[in-house]
């Protein structure tokens, strides 16, 4: 009958509480939308994406247009003194300009060939927008993790008052015990005064206790936006204990090839080879269109308004070698991030290893734990009732009574650090 009772008391535990709370879903729901390091994240997106338009519109015609109305202080004048003119026309000062002149130009510019110059930086900053995009889900991922750690906190802190309580309940009950009989001349005063030790005591830790709960749900309330001191009520999770463990290996390549970080971080060496390639660029033939169209108010002008069309080459032979040492930089940084995709990759191994073997750790403790449960209930029984029979002393009733609520606490540590793992594992693994 006492086994029975313990697994019911242990289902009971593992069920969800029956008020509608929050559950974890919803919570990152709330903190998907209030988050400000994702919002961030989210405008650093948006301005990869105008860095990328911009570079796109590099390859597109540029129009500019410039108007203006001059005033000389003298009309313009030419002094005719050419050769070969007749006497009479030397020095002859012929205007060539009015005073007062209104002038506009309307010109275009087109790059026809740019040795990949335009489409490197458009690589470039396209690679950049697409290494933020991806960035933003490893910032989901990072908030989801640390909601759910916030909520387990909330859980096991919740447990741990709920087992202080109970402690302070039975020693409460036990050294009421030990008062009736004090009150009667049957125990010493010493065990009276023990057990009064161990009661405050226990008061003390579970006013710790609740303290610890306050902090959880302010924490957990920060992450979604709310006010500290908002009243939490969430459901309790079910693990899935008896689930078997998939393979380290296959966990590990999955990781590796899910995590969001290295695909940014594999995007952006792509924009840094990129844009090593449009330095070089640089300094090779580039060929364009210029057209235009230019109008000078000018009575003594044949042709106030006149229309050109070019088509012009620019090679920049020798730059002192200012784009070489500058693609060389930007080669330098790329290796550097060689480097740092390497090092993360080996940081993802462990923390794939580490939540896998946390996960079968943990079970095994839950497993130990149960049966350590009832032995300490038990445990307790017997010591009380050989206390009231006056076989020991209050000191074993005492110590029994620490066993229980430590055997509890081993328990309810077991099961949410279980929890933890596994989520733990589903954020090393890219799959929260």
């Amino acid at each position: 009958m006492d086994r029975i009772c313990l697994h019911c008391c242990l289902i009971i535990l593992l069920m969800p509480v029956l008020t509608h709370g929050e559950n974890l879903d919803k919570a990152w729901e709330i903190a998907l939308n209030v988050d400000h390091t994702l919002k961030a994240a989210k405008k650093n997106t948006e301005s990869a994406k105008n860095k990328f338009n911009v570079a796109k519109s590099a390859r597109l015609p540029q129009v500019n247009t410039s108007g203006g109305f001059t005033v000389f202080n003298v009309e313009q004048r030419m002094v005719v003194n050419s050769a070969g003119l007749p006497p009479e026309l030397i020095g002859l000062k012929v205007p060539v300009a009015e005073r007062s002149m209104f002038s506009y130009r309307l010109n275009m510019k087109l790059p026809i060939y740019t040795s990949k110059m335009i489409e490197n930086g458009i690589n470039a900053a396209k690679s950049a927008h697409k290494a933020h995009q991806i960035e933003e889900k490893n910032v989901i991922q990072n908030l989801k993790m640390k909601v759910a750690g916030a909520y387990i906190a909330i859980l096991m802190a919740k447990r741990w008052a709920k087992v202080s309580q109970s402690h302070v309940d039975s020693l409460s009950a036990h050294a009421k015990d030990i008062e009736n009989m004090h009150a009667q001349g049957f125990v010493a005063p010493n065990d009276f005064l023990s057990a009064q030790v161990a009661l405050a005591d226990a008061r003390q830790q579970f006013l710790q206790v609740k303290s610890r709960v306050d902090i959880a749900c302010a924490a957990y309330n920060r992450l979604l936006g709310r006010s500290l001191s908002y009243q939490v009520t969430i459901d309790e999770l079910q693990p899935e204990i008896e689930k078997s463990d998939c393979d380290i290996d296959f966990l590990t390549q999955k990781a590796i090839e899910n995590r969001s970080e290295l695909k940014a971080l594999s995007r952006q060496l792509k924009a840094l080879h990129y844009q090593a390639d449009m330095e070089n660029a640089s300094t090779k033939p580039h060929v364009g269109i210029t057209s235009g169209y230019n109008y000078n108010e000018n009575v003594y002008q044949d042709h106030e308004g006149i229309w050109s069309f070019t088509i012009g080459v620019e090679w920049n032979i020798f730059d002192g070698s200012i784009a070489k040492n500058k693609s060389y930089a930007i080669k330098s940084k790329a290796q550097a991030l060689k480097e740092q995709i390497a090092e993360i990759q080996s940081l993802i191994a462990l923390q794939v290893r580490k939540a896998w073997l946390d996960i079968r750790e943990s079970r095994e403790r839950i497993k130990v734990t149960l049966k350590a449960l009832g032995q300490a209930e038990e445990n307790l029984k017997v010591a009380k009732n050989r206390y009231k029979e006056g076989l020991t002393t209050n000191t074993e009733v005492l110590d029994a009574e620490a066993l229980r609520s430590i055997s509890h606490s081993n328990y309810n540590n077991s099961i949410y650090d279980f929890v933890l793992a596994t989520f733990q594992l589903h954020r090393a693994t890219e799959s929260l």
